[in-house]
């Protein structure tokens, strides 16, 4: 499937919508007339924006745009912090090289995936999202462990594991000072033995 039809926004009573796996490429403005809406799964699409009548989902618990090529939220803007029900955000594997700063705004959030984007940060007053339980921020650019992070009280879980080509190097790393101390073990070992012979 390509595209939702502008007529998906006659179901006024629809709670649940998953259309994930498909082809879709861009959301017709009429879906924030889903204002029932409680999940949406558009994981595993080709959408690289996301409208801003998600604003209107005043209902929604769960949002799952993972594996799409969203690259910004610029495009829903403000709209975001209307969302005052979201529980569950999931962006992981996007193209996302920032986060919406309006994403502090959600006084519900208990659980973000960010996984697999291209951030180096976090957004300005990340501190407040004092209920968020779980945070994925797994193959990102971070450098450090963002401070914002040390205050959020109520976090249970937190994954910050290394880019896949970070853990390589490190990997390989480990590997060669291993092999290394092997080869000085050996070498010294040598040694000693040359040594115990010669002085005998």
């Amino acid at each position: 499937m390509k595209k939702l039809p502008p007529e998906i926004g006659r179901l006024p009573l629809l709670k649940k919508l998953v259309v994930e796996s498909n082809r879709l490429k861009v959301l017709p403005k009429e879906i924030g007339q889903l204002k029932s809406l409680t999940v949406l799964n558009l994981e595993s699409n080709q959408i690289s924006e996301l409208p801003a009548e998600f604003g209107n989902l005043c209902d929604l618990v769960a949002l799952s745009v993972g594996d799409n090529q969203i690259a910004s939220l610029n495009s829903i803007g403000g709209a975001l912090s209307r969302l005052q029900q979201l529980a569950v955000l999931n962006l992981e594997n996007n193209q996302l090289t920032e986060l919406s700063s309006h994403i502090s705004d959600l006084k519900n959030l208990t659980a973000l995936s960010v996984e697999g984007n291209q951030l180096n940060s976090l957004p300005l007053h990340f501190s407040r999202l004092q209920t968020l339980q779980v945070l994925v921020l797994d193959n990102n650019l971070y450098e450090h462990l963002p401070i914002e992070i040390c205050s959020l009280s109520s976090l249970i879980e937190l994954r910050c594991a290394p880019s896949l080509s970070l853990s390589l190097s490190l990997s390989l790393s480990l590997s060669l000072s291993l092999s290394l101390s092997l080869s000085l073990s050996l070498s010294l070992s040598l040694s000693l033995s040359l040594f115990l012979f010669c002085t005998h």
